[in-house]
């Protein structure tokens, strides 16, 4: 059996087989490796002892395998089974990869953290609950970082990864991953993960081998206020080897999770709370072309977390993505439910100036996906569509951060905040991109339900406002798991660690939390069955900042008409519409009449949102 270390730096390297110690022979490429016959059959662990050129005693350290795909953080070793001298893999049956999933413009996303989503904290309690997923309407889930990380795993998110290669321990094995996988492509649900490259923990392997080798030697941004962990280095390239090192790592992680689990698309983080980005979208766009390339048989998307949000990361734009996550959304839409005008101000942070490392992710991802669709998302701060494909960009679609928060800050009531709001033009950008994924909750912040501050008639509505414009904004539409429940729990979004926040599963037996959840339902029913809200137009009709009004269409067929204001609108006179005749309200089947010169007279509530249907 074969054992290789890539340690360039390093002069002295020994393998440790079950406590027996083991020379490793130096190559001109840069790799110890050596081979051992007659491994016994069974489990064995294994680490590598290296000693640095710069040490004159005989000090060393033992570190893990930074390819093991399992390994033991308190014996700090790798582990694996042996049968018959080789490395024993559990065989898996794919049982549905020919199954055709959904296209990129008709998903909506449902974002997981498997702690706390399945009751027992495992991928096995997530496939259990893919019946009430298929229920809710739902077509993709969106799992946060999985990968092996230091710390307690039951108090972090798991943004701060160090075995790239592992499947965090408490959450189950490589069969149970790829069990859930195939069960969620039996209902045709596609399944996302969230993939930081940005930065590591600091005990993370490649680390402990050589930190300035793989990584920047201080901060990146020195002028970033906050440290998640050090930094890879995308920009160093090893002259003597033709390498860089941080770029083949990161690309070898990606081939081996889209190869191995048939994954349908990925999201790369470079910001966690207006932290830090990877400054380099050229690796992007080559991390995005391989993995479209594995999955080249299925749809593919790739999202960035990019803050502030930048269109150009995205693809149409040039970028490396195919979408941006939209935080501006969630912020000034909550901004305008709540008048919170701290919810309306845009984040400053730095952008990332150079795609190429997220378009070779994006190729390569593609490449071992290539039989189904793909999607590469971006999380960036801030939002940048040149991110996008579309741009020019690496990725397909990026995080809008800016739709939760202008929404949020137009829909919760904040009484110390009134004297400065939002505009209906900011509200209307967070509404118009194709390349952003919309959310009004997520991982990062509060749930709308904690900032509007109460449950009752006046909270419904100013929720059903928010879940209507999230599922007929352009865009990819994303909920937060728990947030079709009711959840309004408070959670420290500034801190990894974490509290223990299971599903509320009993909310359902609650009048106010059913109707919400019924709502979610419907609407996303509406979504994945009307063609206009996947890739039709939006068309902004009609504007009253005075009055707060605005309303928009969704081809011809398809209005919405809101209320932003916390005063009534009686008999109200709403100009412009796309046709005249009679259109049924979607949610309470109410009938109205457009006139013969266009105007529609109705009766607003405050923050009340109205969906209305031609009429055929």
């Amino acid at each position: 059996m074969k054992f290789s270390l890539f340690a360039p730096t390093i002069n002295d390297v020994k393998l440790i087989l079950d406590d027996k110690e083991i020379d490793m022979d130096k190559q001109s490429d840069g790799r110890f490796i050596c081979n051992v016959d007659n491994i016994s059959n069974g489990d064995h662990k294994y680490k590598f002892r290296i000693k640095k050129k710069e040490w004159i005693w005989s000090n060393s350290i033992d570190i893990i395998d930074p390819y093991a795909t399992k390994y033991n953080l308190k014996e700090k070793c790798a582990l694996f089974r042996s049968e018959n001298g080789k490395e024993y893999h559990e065989e898996f049956h794919w049982k549905y990869d020919q199954i055709k999933l959904p296209e990129n413009k008709q998903l909506v996303l449902y974002e997981m953290f498997v702690q706390d989503f399945a009751d027992n904290g495992q991928f096995s309690g997530v496939i259990n609950k893919l019946d009430y997923l298929v229920e809710l309407g739902i077509n993709a889930i969106e799992l946060t970082p999985i990968m092996g990380i230091e710390e307690a795993e039951n108090d972090t998110w798991g943004y701060l990864p160090s075995h790239f290669f592992s499947i965090r321990s408490s959450y189950g094995t490589k069969n149970d991953l790829k069990l859930l996988v195939d069960e969620c492509h039996s209902r045709k649900i596609r399944v996302f993960i969230d993939c930081v490259f940005n930065h590591t923990d600091k005990e993370c392997p490649l680390g402990q081998i050589d930190r300035n080798y793989w990584y920047y030697k201080g901060k990146h941004h020195p002028d970033d206020p906050y440290n998640w962990g050090p930094e890879l280095n995308y920009d160093f390239q090893d002259q003597q080897l033709k390498v860089e090192p941080a770029v083949k790592f990161i690309s070898d992680v990606v081939k081996y999770w889209f190869e191995e689990f048939h994954l349908d698309g990925i999201r790369y983080i470079f910001d966690f709370v207006l932290a830090k980005q990877m400054d380099n979208f050229e690796i992007l766009g080559k991390l995005d072309r391989l993995a479209r390339s594995i999955r080249s048989d299925q749809p593919f998307l790739s999202q960035a977390e990019y803050v502030p949000e930048n269109k150009d990361i995205c693809k149409e734009n040039g970028g490396p993505v195919d979408v941006c996550w939209s935080s501006s959304f969630h912020h000034w839409l909550t901004g305008f439910l709540t008048l919170n005008k701290d919810q309306m101000t845009i984040f400053l942070a730095k952008q990332m100036d150079n795609f190429e490392i997220l378009g070779k992710l994006d190729r390569l991802a593609r490449s071992i996906r290539s039989d189904q669709p793909f999607l590469s998302q971006a999380e960036y701060v801030p939002e940048n569509k040149d991110i996008c494909k579309e741009n020019g960009g690496p990725v397909d679609v990026c995080w809008s951060s800016s739709f939760h928060h202008w929404l949020t800050g137009f829909l919760t009531l904040n009484k110390d905040q009134m004297t400065k709001h939002g505009t209906l033009s900011d509200l209307k950008n967070s509404f118009s991109s194709k390349h952003l994924v919309n959310y009004l909750s997520c991982h990062d912040n509060e749930r709308l339900l904690h900032d509007i501050g109460k449950k009752d008639s006046d909270a419904f509505i100013r929720m059903e406002t928010a879940v209507i414009h999230l599922f007929t904004s352009v865009g990819i539409p994303m909920i937060w798991q728990g947030e079709e429940l009711g959840e309004d729990r408070q959670i420290d979004v500034l801190k990894d660690k974490k509290k223990h926040y299971p599903m509320p599963w009993n909310f359902l037996e609650r009048d106010f939390n059913l109707r919400l959840f019924n709502l979610f339902q419907n609407l996303i029913k509406l979504r994945r069955s009307n063609k206009d809200l996947q890739e039709g137009p939006i068309n902004f009709f009609f504007e009253d900042e005075n009055n707060r009004i605005l309303a928009y269409s969704r081809g011809l067929n398809l209005i919405i008409i809101t209320n932003f204001d916390q005063k009534p609108k009686v008999k109200y006179i709403i100009s412009n519409l796309p046709q005249q005749g009679k259109w049924i309200d979607y949610l309470t089947n109410e009938q109205v009449d457009v006139d013969q010169v266009n105007n529609l007279t109705l009766t607003l509530l405050p923050f009340q949102s109205r969906l209305f249907i031609k009429h055929i």
